[in-house]
Formats: C-alpha cells, sequence, structure tokens
C-alpha cells in the first residue's frame, strides 16, 4: 500500500527528527518495541530502518516478519502508525546505502542541538 505523503514528509523531514518506534514480535508472539535512531522513506511503501545493536529486534525479524511503526511529532501533536513486513538487508544496494542515511540522521540531530 502506498504510504500517505504526510507520513512520508513527517519521517524524512530535515527540520527536526520525528521520535520513531519499531515494534516486533517472537515467533510466538512475545512483543518487543525499540526507539529508533536511523530511519528513511525509500520509497511509497519502504521503510529503511538502520540496525545498530539491535540482536533482540533482528531475532525476532528473523522468525516473524510482521512489524509496527510508531512515529510522532509531539510539538505538532501529531502520531502514525504503519504496520507491515519486514525484510532484512545484509548485503545489495539498500545495506551500502545505510552508512549515509545514518550520517543524514547524525547531521539532523546535531543542527537540532545548536
Amino acid at each position: 500500500m502506498k504510504m500517505p505523503v504526510e507520513i512520508k514528509e513527517t519521517i524524512n523531514e530535515k527540520a527536526r527528527t520525528p521520535r520513531v518506534h519499531f515494534a516486533t514480535s517472537t515467533k510466538d508472539g512475545k512483543p518487543n518495541v525499540v526507539p529508533i535512531g536511523y530511519v528513511e522513506v525509500i520509497s511509497d511503501d519502504e521503510v529503511l530502518i538502520v540496525d545498530t545493536l539491535m540482536d533482540k529486534t533482528r531475532n525476532n525479524l528473523e522468525g516473524n516478519p510482521q512489524v509496527a511503526i510508531a512515529v510522532e511529532v509531539m510539538e505538532d501533536f501529531k502520531a502514525y502508525q504503519l504496520k507491515g513486513k519486514a525484510k532484512i538487508f545484509a548485503e545489495g544496494k539498500v545495506f551500502e546505502n545505510a552508512p549515509e542515511i545514518q550520517k543524514r540522521r547524525d547531521n539532523r540531530r546535531k543542527l537540532q542541538w545548536w
């Protein structure tokens, strides 16, 4: 399903960084939710989350690809939820572009703090 423009713009906003939480669950349904720092919309129906020290999350994804992403911008009283299936990339173009996403997000955070 095509993601609404407002959600894409909120996730990729350059002026400030929205809070994003990523929910996964084990095969038997035990939930796990983690805050995400490195996230970017990469197409009309794909959000890329860069894995940094997320062993439990990765293990959950390997057994159960069903996920949810909560996005919130408290200053604007906006919140969104996305649900779908995750795919793990350990090689290829998406994997190789991950460090650039980390760099862009780090630069946004620096701008917000100064």
